[in-house]
């Protein structure tokens, strides 16, 4: 590298020159101070142990989100699963994700800084003309980087913004997922308690009327002890139910990370069904939203700038030093430089390597949709045939009703016993349990349908809570992709 250099012939030259290095120095550098900043690790089981489900900000949040709740009244799953959304770590940490990516964007569009150096020399002997053995110059290197290399460098950083923005809406999404079909089990558990208690209660009176039947020498004693049988099966069967109340209750005090103890009075209530578009239009959309498909897209586009960037290499990164010293009178002034040769590690190579990098990159956006689709598919199939499920068992509901009244009169003309009355309402409580069962398995496939399809528009509160999750600060204008 050359230097500009000069002999010393006083003190105050040496001052100069050091005041105008410092400067130099002091405006081209920022200092700042490191400071470790450890995480800390009572802040997750101190939150969880305070949390509450009616917290204010929560609930204003929601409102903000068009899903107001009053703090009485009950919840909707919908609604249960924007707010696990709101509070889950992941989806913080995925936030925190796009920030630093944000940041290394920024720092992948700065130029290279020119390099400063001060040289100092001491001579073995003295000039006839000086009275100093010392030089000192300064010296400065300029590194010419292609604008097109440049450009791609953002382009690509501009791409892991972006595959971080869709990875924070991934997990907003399994986020709502867990909570929704948490919440959906417990609805489904406390909408058929009910059913559940009829049930309990018919099966008692029938057992009541085959025991009076027996004692009037009517019946056969087989049938009443056959009846004592089934009435204890159906109480031990009960006991799942117990079980399955407190799996669902604490599934979606997790997913809302809420203490087991918050959820212990709660109550639920199904909201309006969703509307569900055609499998085609369903398959469409989710083609151009779903965050699995856009992460293999976008990561294909990435490949594509590594494609671009080997090629642009070919171009080299040229370094200049120039440089001027004052030596015995003479005025000498360089512009000296230098590239890399490929002579050991060639272009192709690398080209061939990003070509190859590219190819598997699209491979994986075709796997991510067929992926996706096969899983859509799947859905849908499984959501027609719950809604089939959930239409005969309304018109089986109809029938056996019906032949409970033609009972229940035939016993009021005379004709018939307690005992057949008794039997078949408990069968109607039974299929009506049934139907409370059917409905259930039917919300939830739709739920599961309009989750696989990651369609958050059918949820408008929830697309609103992705925009607002995956929104750049405006104070940093990243380009999309």
């Amino acid at each position: 590298m050359s230097a500009a250099r000069w002999n010393v012939r006083a003190p105050h030259a040496w001052r100069g020159v050091s005041c105008v290095a410092g400067l130099v120095l002091l405006a081209g550098c920022g200092w700042q101070r490191y400071a470790a900043a450890p995480p800390d690790e009572s802040i997750v089981p101190r939150e969880l142990a305070h949390a509450r489900l009616d917290a204010s900000a929560d609930l204003a949040a929601l409102a903000g989100l068009g899903a107001p709740h009053a703090g009485t009244q009950p919840w909707t799953p919908s609604q249960l699963g924007v707010l696990a959304a709101m509070r889950s770590r992941a989806v913080a940490a995925a936030r925190s994700a796009v920030a630093a990516s944000l940041a290394r964007s920024r720092l992948a569009r700065q130029r290279m800084n020119p390099q400063l150096q001060l040289g100092l020399e001491r001579h073995s002997e003295r000039e006839d003309w000086s009275d100093s053995r010392w030089s000192v110059g300064p010296g400065i290197e300029f590194t010419w980087v292609p604008p097109v290399v440049r450009r791609l460098t953002g382009e690509r950083a501009d791409l892991d913004v972006a595959i971080a923005r869709l990875d924070t809406a991934e997990r907003a999404w399994l986020a709502r997922d867990a909570a929704l079909d948490a919440a959906l089990a417990l609805l489904a558990w406390q909408e058929q308690a009910p059913h559940v208690a009829a049930a309990i209660a018919q099966r008692e009176a029938a057992v009541a009327a085959a025991r009076a039947l027996v004692a009037a020498g009517i019946a056969d004693p087989f049938e009443w002890q056959t009846m004592l049988l089934d009435r204890n099966d159906a109480r031990l069967a009960g006991l799942s139910r117990t079980t399955a109340g407190a799996a669902a209750r604490a599934a979606l005090a997790t997913a809302l990370a809420l203490p087991f103890e918050a959820l212990s009075e709660v109550t639920l209530a199904a909201a309006p069904a969703l509307p569900i578009p055609d499998l085609d239009v369903l398959r469409m959309r989710m083609l151009k939203a779903h965050p699995a498909v856009l992460r293999a897209l976008t990561a294909h586009a990435q490949a594509e700038r590594d494609l671009a960037l080997a090629v642009a290499a070919q171009y080299p990164t040229v370094h200049l030093t120039p440089g001027y010293f004052f030596d015995q009178g003479d005025h000498v002034w360089s512009l000296l430089g230098g590239i890399v040769v490929p002579l050991f590690a060639r272009h192709d190579v690398a080209i061939t390597s990003a070509a190859a990098t590219r190819e598997a990159a699209c491979a994986e956006v075709y796997a991510a949709q067929a992926a996706a689709i096969a899983e859509l598919q799947r859905a849908h199939a499984a959501w027609r045939a719950a809604e089939n499920v959930l239409d005969e068992t309304r018109a089986i509901v109809v029938d056996i009703a019906a032949a409970h009244a033609s009972l229940q009169r035939k016993r009021d003309a005379g004709i018939g016993d307690d005992l057949a009355v008794a039997r078949a309402a408990l069968q109607v409580e039974e299929a009506r349990l049934q139907l409370a069962l059917a409905q259930a398995d039917a919300r939830r496939s739709a739920a599961v349908l309009l989750a696989s399809a990651r369609v958050a528009d059918l949820d408008p509160p929830f697309a609103r809570l992705l925009d607002e999750l995956t929104t750049a600060p405006a104070d940093l204008n990243v380009a999309a992709p």
